[in-house]
């Protein structure tokens, strides 16, 4: 079976949360289309990141319909495998008590094709990429 890589990415947003008071460190709704500061890192076969209402269209239909959250997401959606990451800025969170990362995501089925969402980090710009969380499974509609 071959692997296909369809990423929907629609709200990004880091903060830590503590019983005194809570920072955001990054938000991003994608509603400028790609975000300053921001960087794509071609891994294999790479292409860039695409920014729509609504996600690939399947049988007449998207999905996701719309975005999650005003007009635009941020979307990658391939036939083949490619791999390219979206890489937000550095943030400093040497002063954080509880960083906690938070965002949506859709991915759907498509005949025996399966898509996978891989969020890495790095502790410092010299440091290799690390593995946060794999998402394998299918979103709900």
């Amino acid at each position: 079976m071959k692997t296909i890589r369809y990423f929907y990415l629609f709200f990004i947003l880091c903060f830590f949360t503590s019983t005194i008071n809570s920072q955001i460190y990054l938000e991003e709704d994608f509603e400028n289309k790609f975000p300053g500061g921001w960087e794509e890192l071609y891994v294999s076969n790479g292409d860039s990141w695409g920014f729509k209402d609504g996600g690939r269209e399947i049988v007449g239909e998207n999905y996701p319909a719309s975005s999650y959250e005003g007009s635009l997401n941020a979307i990658f959606s391939y036939m083949e495998e490619r791999i390219t990451k979206l890489v937000t800025p550095s943030i400093d969170l040497s002063e954080a008590v509880k960083a906690e990362l938070q965002f949506a995501h859709a991915m759907f089925p498509y005949g025996d094709e399966k898509d996978e969402l891989l969020i890495y980090y790095k502790a410092h710009p010299d440091s290799s990429w690390k593995l946060l969380e794999h998402y394998s499974k299918e979103t709900s509609k």
